[in-house]
């Protein structure tokens, strides 16, 4: 991205998550650890040059609600006095699936949202409202990379024993034929 004029390479660290983990801030404290040690044993950063950046996510969809720290601090100790300073910090950014308030005005208006609950869809009214505010928000020219990925995520989804017993064509015919998609979802 650009920032300040100069590119930025911000990295996403995603952790997926059905069940909750109380040492997550741990692992993921980890998994930043490790990534930086591999930047640099690959000679991805210039030297004399500060890491990258990273932003990490939890994301999680299964039951029931999310109860770990999400902060590392939080699974410390507190040490005594200046010793405090030293505690390590690192916060990831978690996504709920089931804490998504689903009826507000804006829940299809967040790609995230409008995905979990496609996701969790039971019934084919709300599948068809979730599924036609998702091709509202990747229909333009600029998204055709994110609509490529979706039909890719929606396929791998729903062509498995999906509730509804949705029966998708082959993916090759989805990619080349985007509206075969919508065909299928809306029988």
């Amino acid at each position: 991205m650009q920032f300040k004029g100069r590119w930025l390479y911000l990295y996403i660290l995603l952790e997926f998550q059905s069940s909750v983990d109380a040492y997550m801030a741990l692992r993921v404290t980890t998994y930043l650890g490790l990534l930086y040690q591999d930047i640099l044993r690959q000679g991805q950063q210039p030297a004399g040059q500060k890491l990258p950046p990273v932003l990490p996510i939890v994301l999680y969809n299964g039951q029931p609600r999310w109860s770990a720290a999400t902060e590392i601090a939080e699974l410390i100790e507190p040490p005594p006095g200046k010793l405090r300073d030293y505690t390590p910090q690192l916060r990831y950014l978690l996504l709920d699936e089931g804490a998504i308030d689903e009826s507000g005005p804006l829940a299809l208006k967040n790609l995230t949202a409008a995905l979990f609950r496609l996701e969790k869809s039971r019934d084919s009214g709300n599948l068809q409202t979730t599924w036609a505010a998702l091709l509202d928000w990747v229909r333009g020219p600029e998204q055709r990379s994110l609509r490529r990925a979706f039909i890719v995520w929606i396929y791998r989804v729903f062509s498995t024993r999906h509730p509804l017993g949705i029966e998708l064509p082959e993916l090759g015919t989805l990619l080349e034929n985007e509206t075969t998609l919508a065909e299928s979802v809306e029988k």
